[in-house]
């Protein structure tokens, strides 16, 4: 299911990273992709992203998520918590 899921989104996936609850965090060309297990949320400029294109994802010690793009990086502590 979860695997069918993410392909049926038919986009790329840059990059992947699972937080220490965890959950797994995508970076895609249409903006960061959260899965807890059950419910995808995807996060955009519209949310706070510096860009759409999200090319590297990283989560720190203290569970920000951290992403890089062309246009520079962002962090969830910006974002609004997952839905």
């Amino acid at each position: 299911m979860f695997l069918a899921s993410l392909l049926t989104m038919a986009i790329m996936v840059n990059a992947i990273a699972v937080a220490p609850d965890g959950a797994l965090w995508f970076g895609t060309g249409k903006g960061l992709s959260h899965h807890d297990g059950q419910t995808w949320t995807t996060f955009t400029t519209s949310d706070g992203l510096v860009a759409n294109r999200v090319e590297e994802v990283a989560i720190g010690s203290d569970g920000t998520v951290w992403i890089g793009a062309k246009d520079g990086a962002s962090a969830t502590a910006a974002l609004p918590p997952p839905r």
